[in-house]
């Protein structure tokens, strides 16, 4: 009966020691980043901080932070949980238009009574990058059309969003000619050969047919860098206050319901109305065309069938949202987007969406 009894005292006992363990990693446990203080003061970087963690599949993360910093501030950051048996590095990287990005990491685990210092973030400036042909990180020899797409992609996708949501007041404008210089070396012979060589160095291969399917790579990223370019100075050519709400149309604006609850206004809901009543009469008309002049949205409302159920008989229909216009874009898939609503007439008459 004793014997029987040992396994299930240690185990106990070792729960005990892990939730303990597990306690002290929690408390108080902080990761501090830094800016190098020979920044310029007026540039605003965006530091995303994360813990990355192992998995049977590789590595999964959890973002810790992600703020504003300008030259020589400093932020500790508060890790409420690590993972002990799971951990594996914390990184962080700082993005801004006129720099190339940076990032530091440290295995070190955060826990309690100490915070984790990750080595100060010194982002290599763009200027000084194309004018000294200097390699922009290790392994590579210079400035590449990929790397350049790559920092176009990242002012898209998250440093402007993240940059109008703060309401953080720099003029952006201002680097419009550094990101035309960065377009046009993409496009040069220069580019190309540091493209070339930096494929020989990872892969040892100058063959032919690897460096004919080179130069089809990097036309398809020089020409994905000049519409990133276009999309970024239409950005930039509205007010922070008209980029703001687009930020939040671009993440939701895919869904229905989103477009008629937030996006759309009350005009836009009686023109759907009227036009719904007229159609359930007529059907030779089974498209609505229309610009808010309010927003400037552009809207394509499209009758699909008619449809009957518990909420009463109506219409199931393709609703086409159209951003473009708005940026002075013509076409541009990433600013259109479909969804699937179904209007429906209650009891008293009025048109629903369902």
């Amino acid at each position: 009966m004793m014997r029987g009894s040992m396994p299930i005292r240690f185990f106990c006992f070792l729960a005990v020691i892990l939730s303990l363990f597990s306690s002290t990693l929690q408390a108080n446990a902080g990761v501090r980043i830094e800016m190098a203080d020979d920044l310029k003061p007026e540039r605003h970087f965006l530091v995303t901080t994360t813990i990355f963690n192992r998995g049977l599949d590789g590595f999964f993360t959890e973002r810790l932070d992600s703020s504003f910093l300008t030259s020589g501030e400093k932020k500790d950051i508060t890790v409420l949980a690590v993972k002990p048996f799971f951990y594996d590095r914390v990184s962080t990287y700082a993005v801004h238009p006129a720099y190339y990005v940076d990032s530091t990491q440290s295995n070190k685990v955060p826990f309690a009574l100490r915070t984790v210092a990750l080595p100060t973030l010194r982002p290599p400036g763009w200027r000084y990058l194309l004018d000294s042909g200097a390699p922009v990180r290790e392994g590579v020899v210079g400035i590449t059309p990929y790397i350049i797409n790559d920092h176009f992609h990242v002012i898209l996708h998250y440093y402007l969003p993240a940059f109008d949501r703060a309401g953080i007041k720099e003029d952006l404008c201002q680097y419009l000619p550094l990101l035309h210089e960065l377009a046009a070396f993409a496009h040069s012979e220069q580019a190309y050969e540091n493209t070339k060589t930096t494929m020989v160095r990872l892969s040892g291969t100058t063959q032919e047919k690897d460096v004919e399917s080179l130069k089809v790579t990097m036309e398809r990223y020089r020409r994905e860098l000049d519409q990133q370019l276009k999309e970024i100075k239409a950005w930039l050519a509205l007010g922070q206050s008209n980029r703001a709400p687009m930020h939040d149309w671009m993440v939701h604006f895919h869904k229905a319901d989103y477009v008629y609850q937030e996006m759309m206004n009350n005009s836009d809901h009686k023109r759907i109305q009227q036009w719904l009543e007229k159609s359930w009469d007529r059907t030779d008309e089974r498209t609505l065309q229309w610009t808010n002049a309010e927003t400037g949205l552009r809207y394509n409302l499209y009758l699909n069938t008619r449809i009957t159920g518990k909420l009463g008989s109506g219409y199931s229909t393709v609703l086409t949202v159209d951003l473009n216009s708005i940026l002075g874009l013509e076409n541009n898939q990433r600013y259109l987007k479909k969804s699937y609503p179904d209007f429906y007439q209650n009891a008293e008459g009025i048109w629903k969406l369902k």
